[in-house]
């Protein structure tokens, strides 16, 4: 199966294709959920097509879904791992596509008994601190519970030694993002691509084979991208 999501995303990305919101769903919901599997090897390829998917579908819709059909799934390997991927989001994007009820949700993992749940919840915190500084704390609700919010500080304490000291003490403003970048050189889709890429596939009837997607238009597309 994870080879012919392989082959498929190849193809989307080959042909600039971009997903539609229910395709989307299906297909990173589905690699979401397989990240639970035990199997390195196999986890290694999940995370990979994970990525791929930046490539066909905009970039905060894809950490929607992470968030949506990864962080809250009933499977506590694949929330870690989901967890995991939503680090790696914010490290490379920035924290724009983070909610209040995604911090929320993510304070609820860190007080998970499950070791990995924890460890990755924490780390999701800090890269949000790294990113936001003492401003972090205004995305938390009030009732931290105690256990977590003494987590949280000494993740932060470690987050700041690192940086050579306290971050952002004086405040500053939550809309950090970065520009549109994605893990690991994957080129990923900014919203204003998503029209473009749209209109350039063009679909074809081909006999009584189906359709088919006007590759040639797709690159002249991309071509006038570059030369602009």
């Amino acid at each position: 199966m994870l080879d012919f999501f392989a082959n498929l995303l190849d193809f989307f990305i080959e042909t600039a294709y971009v997903l539609e919101d229910f395709e989307a769903v299906l297909l990173i919901g589905t690699l979401c959920d397989k990240a639970g599997v035990n199997n390195k090897i196999l986890l290694e390829k999940i995370r990979k097509l994970i990525r791929m998917t930046y490539e066909v579908y905009e970039i905060k819709s894809v950490y929607r879904c992470v968030v949506d059909c990864g962080v809250k799934s009933k499977n506590l390997k694949a929330v870690a791992e989901n967890l995991d991927e939503v680090s790696d989001y914010l490290k490379n994007n920035g924290v724009d596509s983070c909610t209040k009820k995604d911090f929320a949700l993510f304070l609820t993992c860190a007080d998970n008994a499950d070791k990995g749940v924890r460890e990755n919840s924490l780390r999701v915190f800090g890269e949000a601190y790294t990113l936001l500084g003492e401003d972090v704390w205004r995305m938390f609700p009030k009732d931290i519970p105690i256990k977590v919010k003494g987590l949280l500080e000494a993740r932060f304490k470690q987050v700041a030694k690192k940086a050579g000291g306290a971050l952002n003490k004086t405040g500053g403003n939550l809309n950090l993002s970065t520009n549109s970048a994605k893990p690991a050189g994957i080129k990923a889709i900014a919203p204003s691509d998503i029209k473009t890429k749209r209109q350039s596939m063009a679909p074809a009837p081909i006999g009584g084979l189906g359709l088919r997607f006007n590759k040639k238009a797709a690159e002249e597309t991309e071509a006038a991208k570059v030369t602009e």
